[in-house]
């Protein structure tokens, strides 16, 4: 049964990974970004102070599920991965 579609990425996506916690949920794609959803109801950040480590990130306003979209500048995402301490790990073959 399909929960939810969450709609940001223009390209295929070849990985995805939950946090350790389960409410983040990053994807990577031929697109050549790797996107942070909330999978909660309520966002993550609400009532919460700005956290100056997020602004590298770009943050739409047309998915309210979209935390943050991280471009590469030339490298499709082939793999994404949370660690155990919930650092994120993103990999992709470079093309020229």
């Amino acid at each position: 049964k399909k929960l939810k579609t969450f709609t940001g990425h223009k390209g295929p996506v070849w990985s995805i990974d939950f946090s350790q916690e389960g409410t983040v949920l990053a994807s990577g794609s031929a697109d050549k970004t790797v996107k942070l959803w909330n999978t909660e109801k309520a966002s993550l950040f609400q009532n919460k102070p700005h956290d100056k480590s997020f602004t590298a990130g770009k943050k739409p306003t047309d998915c309210p599920e979209l935390l943050r979209s991280f471009p590469t500048k030339k490298t499709p995402v082939h793999n994404v991965q949370f660690t155990a301490r919930n650092l994120l790990l993103a990999s992709g073959v470079f093309s020229a």
